[in-house]
Protein backbone atom coordinates (compact mmCIF):
# COMPACT_ATOMS: atom_id res chain seq x y z
CA UNK A 1 0.00 0.00 0.00
CA UNK A 2 1.33 3.16 -1.11
CA UNK A 3 1.39 5.80 1.73
CA UNK A 4 1.72 8.88 0.05
CA UNK A 5 -1.49 10.70 -0.16
CA UNK A 6 -0.83 12.76 -2.90
CA UNK A 7 -3.24 15.83 -2.39
CA UNK A 8 -3.12 18.84 -4.62
CA UNK A 9 -3.81 22.06 -3.95
CA UNK A 10 -7.75 22.07 -3.73
CA UNK A 11 -8.43 18.68 -2.59
CA UNK A 12 -5.74 19.74 0.48
CA UNK A 13 -7.74 23.09 0.97
CA UNK A 14 -11.22 21.08 0.82
CA UNK A 15 -10.19 17.52 2.64
CA UNK A 16 -9.50 18.95 5.94
CA UNK A 17 -11.90 19.01 8.74
CA UNK A 18 -12.10 22.89 9.97
CA UNK A 19 -12.22 21.19 13.57
CA UNK A 20 -9.12 19.38 14.00
CA UNK A 21 -5.76 20.78 14.97
CA UNK A 22 -3.44 20.40 12.52
CA UNK A 23 0.57 20.40 13.01
CA UNK A 24 2.76 20.72 10.12
CA UNK A 25 5.94 18.89 10.17
CA UNK A 26 8.34 19.00 6.77
CA UNK A 27 10.76 16.53 5.79
CA UNK A 28 14.62 16.51 6.32
CA UNK A 29 15.00 12.98 5.00
CA UNK A 30 17.58 11.14 6.13
CA UNK A 31 21.19 10.46 3.71
CA UNK A 32 22.93 7.38 3.10
CA UNK A 33 25.86 6.63 5.81
CA UNK A 34 28.66 8.12 3.43
CA UNK A 35 26.92 11.07 3.10
CA UNK A 36 25.89 11.80 6.08
CA UNK A 37 29.84 11.06 7.71
CA UNK A 38 30.97 14.54 6.18
CA UNK A 39 27.89 16.34 7.65
CA UNK A 40 28.59 14.53 11.15
CA UNK A 41 32.62 15.59 11.16
CA UNK A 42 30.69 18.93 12.05
CA UNK A 43 28.67 17.88 14.45
CA UNK A 44 25.58 17.74 12.52
CA UNK A 45 23.39 14.67 13.14
CA UNK A 46 19.99 16.32 11.75
CA UNK A 47 20.21 13.88 8.44
CA UNK A 48 20.97 10.66 10.28
CA UNK A 49 18.41 8.09 10.03
CA UNK A 50 18.23 7.71 14.31
CA UNK A 51 17.54 11.23 14.57
CA UNK A 52 14.62 11.55 11.99
CA UNK A 53 13.17 8.43 13.17
CA UNK A 54 13.39 9.55 16.80
CA UNK A 55 12.25 12.97 16.05
CA UNK A 56 9.23 11.15 13.85
CA UNK A 57 7.96 9.21 16.52
CA UNK A 58 8.30 11.32 19.47
CA UNK A 59 6.10 14.23 17.47
CA UNK A 60 4.00 11.36 16.82
CA UNK A 61 3.13 9.64 19.77
CA UNK A 62 2.46 13.69 21.60
CA UNK A 63 0.19 13.99 18.64
CA UNK A 64 -2.00 10.67 19.04
CA UNK A 65 -2.36 11.72 22.76
CA UNK A 66 -3.41 15.57 22.21
CA UNK A 67 -5.56 14.56 18.77
CA UNK A 68 -3.40 16.75 16.57
CA UNK A 69 -3.43 15.33 13.16
CA UNK A 70 -0.35 15.63 11.31
CA UNK A 71 0.60 17.09 8.09
CA UNK A 72 3.63 15.49 7.18
CA UNK A 73 5.55 17.05 3.70
CA UNK A 74 8.20 15.08 2.40
CA UNK A 75 11.26 16.09 0.22
CA UNK A 76 10.70 16.15 -3.64
CA UNK A 77 13.35 13.53 -3.93
CA UNK A 78 12.08 11.09 -1.55
CA UNK A 79 11.79 8.36 -4.30
CA UNK A 80 14.81 8.68 -6.36
CA UNK A 81 17.78 10.38 -4.33
CA UNK A 82 21.06 8.62 -4.76
CA UNK A 83 21.75 10.36 -1.14
CA UNK A 84 18.42 9.23 0.25
CA UNK A 85 18.87 6.53 3.35
CA UNK A 86 17.42 3.19 1.22
CA UNK A 87 15.89 2.50 4.84
CA UNK A 88 13.82 5.34 4.90
CA UNK A 89 10.71 4.30 2.90
CA UNK A 90 10.26 1.67 4.95
CA UNK A 91 10.27 3.57 7.78
CA UNK A 92 7.66 6.12 6.28
CA UNK A 93 5.18 3.12 5.54
CA UNK A 94 5.94 1.66 9.16
CA UNK A 95 4.55 4.97 10.61
CA UNK A 96 1.97 5.56 8.04
CA UNK A 97 0.52 1.70 9.53
CA UNK A 98 0.82 2.68 12.71
CA UNK A 99 -0.33 6.32 13.00
CA UNK A 100 -2.83 6.29 9.66
CA UNK A 101 -5.27 8.12 11.92
CA UNK A 102 -3.03 10.87 12.73
CA UNK A 103 -0.97 11.13 10.14
CA UNK A 104 -1.30 12.53 6.68
CA UNK A 105 2.01 12.31 4.26
CA UNK A 106 1.22 15.07 1.67
CA UNK A 107 2.40 14.99 -1.86
CA UNK A 108 5.89 16.75 -2.14
CA UNK A 109 4.50 18.92 -4.71
CA UNK A 110 1.74 20.63 -2.17
CA UNK A 111 3.36 24.18 -1.70
CA UNK A 112 4.56 25.32 1.65
CA UNK A 113 2.34 27.77 2.22
CA UNK A 114 -0.90 26.06 1.91
CA UNK A 115 0.55 23.76 4.64
CA UNK A 116 1.62 26.01 6.91
CA UNK A 117 -2.02 28.38 5.98
CA UNK A 118 -3.64 25.21 7.46
CA UNK A 119 -1.51 24.18 9.99
CA UNK A 120 -2.18 25.42 13.80
CA UNK A 121 1.56 24.94 14.61
CA UNK A 122 4.54 23.91 12.64
CA UNK A 123 7.14 21.75 14.37
CA UNK A 124 10.84 22.02 12.38
CA UNK A 125 14.46 20.17 12.50
CA UNK A 126 16.87 22.95 13.72
CA UNK A 127 17.80 25.19 11.30
CA UNK A 128 15.75 24.34 8.41
CA UNK A 129 13.98 27.19 6.92
CA UNK A 130 10.20 26.13 7.37
CA UNK A 131 10.69 27.72 10.80
CA UNK A 132 11.04 31.35 8.76
CA UNK A 133 7.95 30.45 6.29
CA UNK A 134 5.74 29.85 9.05
CA UNK A 135 6.92 32.80 11.57
CA UNK A 136 6.31 35.35 7.86
CA UNK A 137 2.72 33.79 7.90
CA UNK A 138 2.06 34.32 11.68
CA UNK A 139 2.36 30.76 12.46
CA UNK A 140 3.19 29.60 15.95
CA UNK A 141 6.90 27.31 14.78
CA UNK A 142 9.07 25.91 16.81
CA UNK A 143 12.42 23.49 16.48
CA UNK A 144 12.07 20.56 17.73
CA UNK A 145 15.04 18.16 19.29
CA UNK A 146 13.93 14.95 20.62
CA UNK A 147 14.68 14.03 23.56
CA UNK A 148 15.52 10.40 23.51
Amino acid sequence: MDCFVHLGYESLLSNLNSRDKYLAIFDVPPETLNTQLRRSVNGDRFTDLDFIKAFLCQILKISKFYKLKILYKPKYSIKNSPTLNPQYNIFLKKIYSDFSDNLIILNPYVRIGDIIEKSDIVLNIPYTSSMKFAENMKKKSLFYIPTE
